[in-house]
């Protein structure tokens, strides 16, 4: 039995205490019932969070700055609950455990006056054995040591002086919580409880089920392995009696909404059972699907998960259930970074998770469906858990699983080196067995990655000399994923596998060649994060800084001598990491006179940067190359899908959940079938084919001139693409020699059966160098699809809408197009019921506004 703690807690502000006496348990439980303190309204919630409530302190996410709060994290906090027992659940109480799932970070958890637990490792859930302990009204006070004083009590060793930097390196807390890196300046130091607590009693319960999940070739099989562990009575952790029955049926989503299970033969049963004599440990249990319909990628059909339930019986009667969802498919490395998925060869595309809210550790579940339901509907089939983010529960690897996304799973480690004393050791090795039980049975999962960073920063820092923590990743997190989940990959660190950590020649890289020469930088062999810095949307941007700050008066928008910092001063205390630094190509676009104009130089560069970037990756060749049959880059992961807090930085999400430019502009370039253009000392047009089928067609080419405003010359030429195939269809050389800031070009593939697969437009000059012509575009509705045309060349066509005022929440399956006259865009909104919709291409000067149906 399962009892969840959710009400009724308060939280105090207390002074820094190594441990709490008796009287200072009397003290809180006093003030507790005169409801002292603050309230908690609801649990999980953390100790700022809870601040915020009570309009203690400012909400930073509106304020964009920690400063107002430091002192939260300076101070230690205490909880305090009375938890009462009906008489049936005292009857169960001779077995009852207490459970803190998620706790930020030093903490001490007392029971009735008693001190029974602490953690130490914002990683770990924390366990405490109450039998015995327990009465009819119960007291839980849990204390939060403030972990800035603890740190200024620890001595750097000699020997990490100058190499394990920052300080906080030398605790298990949350990283993101100590500096302004993806959030709050100076810093937000989270506290507190950020998952649930719960109780279990009585005489049986599973406490955890060990599960692998595997598909066997000949003959074809899926083979699920469930060890259920648990509790008999009294304080055996380890003891189950009776029959454990085990359960395994197909679950998929065929309909939205609609759930469909397929009872399925198990070595003819649909059910397993096995009896266990008194005090039985552990049990193994086996059960196989023949031909099992297979988990994939959502870009190449169904992911298909099945439904496990493990049941433990006394008597015929259920005393405990666990369910799990687990998938049956292959994944094997074949080469450096390169992946084959049911046999077939995939290259992954996506972005990398930062944390989902940097004010609170709290599971964000609408924001995380946001996150996946995005990156599917940008032809993601890969997310990267970054070492720095939060731990994200089952229910997101679960939400995963369903989606049909492959994540690519860090352990929690950043840019630092980390002790290698065997206390801190220990942490790190509990941590990676409890990450790989928990969650290796996923079939999201893609490889397990020892850090982020951790190596790469030796290089940078402290060149030449050993790498404190490399320990932690090569042995001690390869051997525990050996050992409890040996058919899945291991990676060292991201980035590794070079002749350096960087090295883009092998393994993989960290892209962030605004800043740095690479060597190899042009086509590597996979980029696990590559970046450049813009800011979000217009009215994101007006809602962060409000007008005043949006653009000052007297601002120019000049980057002049004396001066490198490329947009308004005002924007500084929002921009992260010297992101300024990290731009695109800017001086290629217009100069901007006011803050629309500003913003979208920056978006629109950085759109640029990735038609190029990702086009030549994907392309995997140079043009020299052309004629040859490989592809180099086996992956490109943007850095990053969201963002933490509300800053400027190169997230394809704002804090509020809005898109821009690049994510448009990334998402049309990962459509698994693309075609692209390289313009050098010649254009081609290439063909890139990453589905699974072989796909051919014909590829019609136009070169547009604007002042015309029609084609002025044309090309077309059939292609037969294969599975994993960049094909080269075609130079552009009978175009021959054509004014690069007066024309475009146009491609537009259709397959054997006429239909469209796919339109793109390229350009041969810098967009500084081009006057667009002023246009005006037609708004209709065909069914549910907005239909948007123009009557000359539309420039970066952006749509807005609009619902008494409120901008946000709407959803475009496209958005900041480029759109020609005689073409047809069809558009999918979503996210409101009703409202107004208004387009304008950027160099138009006229609005056209349509009412939603």
């Amino acid at each position: 039995m399962r009892k969840i703690l959710n009400t009724g807690f308060r939280i105090f502000e207390w002074d820094n205490a190594e441990t709490l006496c008796g009287s200072d348990l009397e003290r809180l439980l006093s003030r507790y019932g005169e409801k002292g303190g603050y309230e908690v309204p609801f649990m999980p919630m953390q100790i700022h969070e809870a601040l915020i409530y009570h309009k203690i302190i400012e909400d930073p996410a509106i304020s964009g700055s920690g400063e107002n709060c430091t002192w939260v994290s300076e101070k230690d906090w205490i909880y305090v609950c009375r938890v009462e027992m009906i008489p049936e659940e005292l009857e169960r109480a001779d077995f009852c455990m207490l459970h803190l799932d998620g706790v930020d970070t030093l903490a001490d958890l007392y029971w009735n006056g008693e001190k029974i637990a602490s953690g130490q490792d914002v990683y770990l859930p924390v366990t405490a054995n109450l039998a015995g302990k327990c009465k009819r009204e119960n007291e839980l006070v849990l204390h939060i040591h403030s972990p800035h004083a603890y740190l200024r009590q620890l001595e750097m060793p000699d020997r990490y002086e100058g190499r394990i930097m920052p300080k906080w390196a030398l605790i298990r807390g949350f990283h993101r919580g100590y500096d302004d890196y993806l959030g709050f300046s100076p810093y937000l130091t989270r506290m507190g409880v950020y998952d649930q607590i719960w109780m279990e009693y009585g005489a049986q319960g599973i406490e955890r089920l060990d599960l692998k999940a595997k598909l066997e070739p000949y003959p074809p099989s899926g083979k699920s392995e469930v060890s259920p562990s648990g509790t008999a009575d009294g304080n055996d952790r380890e003891g189950l009696t009776g029959k454990v029955e085990g359960c395994l049926t197909l679950f998929r989503e065929a309909e939205p909404g609609t759930v469909v299970i397929c009872d399925l033969m198990l070595q003819n049963q649909c059910v397993q059972s096995w009896e266990l004599e008194a005090g039985g440990r552990q049990v193994k249990l086996e059960l196989r699907v023949d031909n099992p319909l297979l988990w994939t990628v959502a870009q190449r059909g169904t992911p298909y998960s099945y439904r496990l339930c493990v049941r433990i019986l006394v008597q015929g009667t259920e005393q405990d259930r666990m369910e799990k969802t687990i998938g049956f498919r292959s994944i094997e490395k074949v080469g450096d970074l390169a992946f084959r998925l049911n046999g077939k060869p995939i290259r992954l595309w996506g972005a990398n998770v930062a944390p989902l809210d940097n004010k609170t550790g709290c599971y964000q579940r609408k924001r995380a469906e946001k996150i996946v339901s995005m990156a599917l509907d940008a032809h993601m089939n890969c997310l990267r858990i970054w070492g720095s983010t939060d731990r994200l529960p089952d229910e997101f690897y679960e939400m995963c699983d369903e989606a049909g996304i492959l994540l690519w799973q860090d352990f929690f480690h950043d840019y630092s080196m980390y002790p290698e004393d065997e206390e801190f050791r220990a942490l790190c090795r509990k941590e990676a067995e409890y990450q790989v039980r928990r969650l290796a049975y996923h079939p999201c999962i893609l490889l397990w990655c020892g850090s982020n960073e951790s190596i790469m920063c030796r290089d940078f820092s402290n060149p030449g000399e050993e790498c404190i923590g490399y320990r932690i990743y090569d042995e001690d997190y390869r051997a525990i994923c050996h050992e409890l989940d040996p058919e899945r990959y291991y990676h060292l660190s991201s980035p590794s596998g070079g002749s350096y950590a960087n090295d883009p020649l092998a393994g993989d890289t960290h892209s962030y060649t605004s800043t740095w020469f690479v060597p190899g930088g042009r086509y590597p062999v996979f980029l696990s994060e590559n970046m450049r810095a813009y800011p979000p949307a217009y009215r994101s941007m007006l809602r962060m800084l409000g007008e005043d700050r949006l653009w000052p008066e007297g601002e120019t928008g000049q980057m002049c001598k004396g001066s490198i910092f490329p947009w308004p001063k005002s924007w500084r205390p929002f921009t992260s990491a010297e992101s300024w630094q990290k731009i695109s190509h800017v001086e290629e676009f217009y100069d901007a006179n006011d803050a629309p104009s500003m913003i979208y130089r920056f978006g629109a560069s950085v759109g640029r940067y990735m038609e190029d970037c990702v086009g030549r990756y994907r392309r995997g060749r140079s043009y020299e190359q052309r004629q040859e049959d490989f592809r180099r880059c086996q992956g490109h992961l943007w850095w990053k899908m969201n963002t933490s807090a509300p800053h400027i930085y190169s997230g394809l999400l704002d804090y509020y959940m809005e898109p821009y430019i690049p994510y448009y502009t990334l998402k049309r370039c990962y459509q698994p079938f693309q075609v692209f253009f390289s313009v050098d000392d010649y254009i081609g047009v290439w063909a890139v084919n990453d589905t699974a089928e072989k796909i051919s067609g014909t590829i019609y080419v136009k070169l547009f001139n604007l002042q015309k405003n029609k084609a002025v010359q044309f090309y077309q030429v059939p292609f037969s693409a294969e599975p994993d195939q960049s094909l080269f269809a075609a130079d552009l050389n009978s175009f021959g020699q054509f004014l690069m800031n007066q024309h475009i070009l146009y491609a537009r593939a259709v397959d054997q059966t006429g239909k469209v697969l796919t339109e793109v437009i390229g350009y041969a000059d810098i967009e500084r160098h081009i006057e667009f012509p002023d246009c005006e575009l037609k708004l209709s509705w065909d069914g549910d699809e907005l239909v948007v045309e123009t009557d000359r060349f539309a420039r970066c066509v952006e749509l807005l809408a609009e619902e008494d005022g409120d901008y946000f929440g709407w959803n475009f399956s496209d958005n900041y197009f480029d759109l020609l006259p005689g073409s047809v865009k069809r558009i999918r909104v979503s996210g409101h019921r009703r409202g107004t919709i208004h387009a304008k291409g950027y160099y138009g000067t006229k609005e056209t506004i349509l009412t939603l149906r």
